[in-house]
């Protein structure tokens, strides 16, 4: 005892010198604001409370270090803020106050924010009275991570320490009320989801939501759930998403009913975050629900499942890949293709060959890449047979195995080729794409950023790892990445497809065409903005994508378009409603000729000579008493295209009326000949006359 009497005075000793440094800076208290930097002082002192700490004055001139080796004398003593965290860590928990006096003096004088987040994540450590004195005053500090700090610390303690967490948790401050609201979270307090189911409408900054999703979810508490039911109608995409993740993370397995609704309906990010929540929640209703989906009428649907079993690998997962490679869908075929180059499976063997033999089919290089895989004889055997059915440089490398250099040779081989840019074949661009290792995927995105593949893109696209892709997306879109994403038909960069189908860029045509093959049932908005553009073009391909759908809000677009000033466009439309309706067809026609005016008449009936007899002929025959000439004419070359008796009579008719003009009544003459049949032959003479015979006959000599 007496040995340790003798430390303890030096001890104390040091304090008395820390004191006395204390006693001199007390002044400035009365000249600075206290725990704020003076270049923050001008901002803060008008809106903060400050913590009765003093000005840290001292933070550029560290105190001298006493002459006793002890970690609050290092403390004291440390001239950096990495230095003062460091050993701020290392300070444990004590009810002697001495830990939280040295912890306070740091906080005194110190000035980065870092170094006072440090301190305050130390003090918050202390069990004393002292250090709860202190926590309270910094829970409204300015610092985010200061009063984060001491709000989560305070939450823990005592009844008194609590109540100043809740009187924070409705805060006129937002900063400081999520990060209360979160603190009562963390800390398990009954009390935080009211608090946050109030603090929830007000939240406008993402950041700040998300910390506040994130806690729900991480309560693991079952009263959190109707907040986050709540964000999953009534949120941004981005905290939509989260809430569905959060309430994976909730662990209430009843939650999972809630969010089965999304395997049928909505987004594709909301379908693959749905699968991973109800796999969290309840992990034996996720392959009912994804062989639900594939087994839907929706395309999209198809694919997202098949593409969520293949990362979650089910146990029947080998008979549910081979039932799609016979579907029939590309799509779908495409990912099961892609599967096996990723993960070859020799038991697939004899169904890439019976794929790879199909005649035009878009997917059978695929397939052939896959057989190359395998390496086997009868899969090098049909390698060799199809090769003629492809380019050399596409197949070259697929026939000829590395029989010299090991896989690390051939991939170093092909970075170095890569790298000095001489030599780069489509082939080579496509093994470096389809290389799943950090390094390959390196080079490649180099060359690249370096290096214009035009075409080459797409092939790049379409075999590349998912990382690679979403990298070359964030660089910007072109015509053959889009061709890329759109052979690749994978549902997770569908999202990436519809960001540039809603911008006017170059390849908005392209991301909304391959939308449309893909499936995605979202495309009819931005389809229905294609039709009300200036190009005649867009509005001719806005026809050709809706004609595709079959749903009622395509089919007015359809209608809508058969009217357009483009006879081009009307024809079109006209001929994608014949196959819907009738009915439709034969009002939209009608309107189009009734609102054309008479120079544009004749256009539109050219128009109608692609739909069905039934639906064209009424609408000819009334042209054909149209004033304007130049309408009739052309009612009676569409109508001379019908042939049979009933399109006879009516040319006769036509060429028979002594009121139409001599131009009119020629060519309905000049048609009926060409009709020939008996009404042609019994009327000869009057065709005769009217078509000026002697004059188109050919001269012949008869000497």
């Amino acid at each position: 005892m007496a040995e340790k009497t003798p430390a303890s005075s030096r001890f104390w000793q040091v304090w008395a010198l820390l004191g006395s440094l204390g006693t001199a800076l007390a002044g400035g208290r009365l000249l600075y604001p206290a725990s704020v930097t003076p270049e923050r002082a001008a901002t803060q002192a008008t809106t903060h409370q400050q913590s009765p700490t003093l000005q840290p004055v001292l933070e550029a001139s560290p105190m001298s270090a006493p002459g006793v080796d002890s970690p609050f004398a290092r403390l004291a003593a440390a001239a950096t803020s990495t230095e003062r965290c460091t050993l701020l860590e290392q300070i444990e928990p004590s009810e002697d106050a001495q830990a939280t006096y040295a912890i306070t003096a740091v906080l005194e004088r110190a000035r980065l924010g870092t170094v006072r987040a440090c301190a305050t994540q130390a003090l918050a450590r202390q069990p004393t009275s002292e250090a709860r004195s202190w926590l309270v005053d910094l829970a409204e500090d300015p610092e985010p991570e200061v009063h984060r700090s001491a709000l989560d610390s305070l939450a823990t303690r005592d009844e008194g320490s609590l109540a100043v967490v809740l009187e924070a948790a409705h805060s006129d401050d937002l900063e400081l009320r999520v990060s209360a609201v979160n603190a009562l979270l963390k800390a398990k307090r009954s009390e935080a989801f009211a608090a946050a189911a109030q603090a929830l409408p007000l939240i406008e900054d993402e950041m700040m939501l998300s910390s506040l999703i994130d806690a729900l979810g991480q309560s693991k508490d079952p009263q959190a759930l109707p907040a986050l039911e709540g964000l999953l109608e009534n949120a941004t995409r981005e905290s939509h998403l989260q809430a569905i993740s959060a309430i994976g993370a909730l662990g209430v397995a009843s939650a999972a009913a809630r969010l089965t609704g999304f395997f049928e309906v909505g987004s594709n990010e909301e379908f693959f975050a749905a699968t991973e929540a109800v796999r969290q929640l309840a992990p034996e209703r996720v392959p009912a629900q994804l062989r639900a989906a594939l087994a839907s009428a929706d395309r999209e649907r198809q694919a997202l499942a098949l593409s969520a079993m293949l990362q979650l690998k089910l146990p029947d997962l080998p008979a549910i890949m081979r039932e799609q490679l016979a579907s029939g869908d590309a799509t779908r075929e495409n990912l099961v293709l892609t599967q096996l180059i990723t993960t070859p499976d020799p038991s697939f063997e004899p169904d890439l060959i019976a794929y790879a033999e199909r005649e035009d089919d878009r997917n059978r290089f695929i397939a052939m890449q896959a057989l190359s895989r395998l390496d086997t004889p009868n899969a090098r055997a049909t390698l060799q047979r199809l090769s003629s059915k492809f380019p050399e440089a596409l197949t070259e490398r697929l026939l000829i195995p590395d029989v010299e250099e090991n896989v690390d040779q051939a991939r170093e081989r092909r970075l170095a080729a890569l790298s000095s840019a001489t030599g780069v074949t489509p082939q080579m661009l496509y093994e470096v794409a389809s290389d799943p290792s950090q390094r390959s995927q390196d080079v490649l995105l180099r060359y690249l950023a370096e290096h214009d593949l035009a075409g080459n893109t797409a092939l790049v696209v379409q075999v590349a790892p998912a990382a690679t892709v979403r990298r070359l997306i964030d660089r910007g879109a072109s015509e053959a990445l889009i061709e890329g994403l759109t052979r690749r038909a994978d549902p997770q960069f569908t999202s990436a497809l519809r960001e540039n189908a809603r911008v006017g860029s170059a390849t908005r045509n392209s991301a909304l065409t391959a939308l449309v093959q893909l499936g995605d049932e979202s495309v009819l908005s931005d389809l229905q903005q294609l039709a009300k553009s200036d190009d005649t073009t867009d509005r001719d391909l806005a026809v050709q994508l809706l004609a595709t759908r079959n749903d009622r809000g395509a089919s007015d677009e359809l209608e809508r378009l058969a009217a357009d000033p483009s006879p081009q466009v009307v024809s079109s439309a006209l001929h994608a409603l014949q196959a819907r309706s009738p009915e439709l067809v034969a009002r939209a026609a009608e309107h189009a000729l009734r609102e054309a005016t008479p120079e544009d008449r004749a256009s539109v009936l050219s128009s109608l000579s692609d739909l069905k007899a039934t639906l064209s002929r009424p609408l000819l025959e009334r042209s054909l008493n149209d004033a304007d000439d130049s309408v009739a004419l052309q009612a009676i070359q569409s109508l001379s295209n019908l042939q049979g008796p009933a399109t006879a009579e009516r040319l006769l008719s036509v060429a028979n009326d002594s009121a139409r003009s001599e131009d009119v009544r020629r060519e309905a003459a000049s048609a009926l000949r060409t009709l020939g049949g008996p009404l042609a032959r019994a009327n000869a003479a009057l065709l005769d006359s009217l078509s000026n015979v002697a004059a188109e006959e050919p001269f012949v000599c008869n000497n």
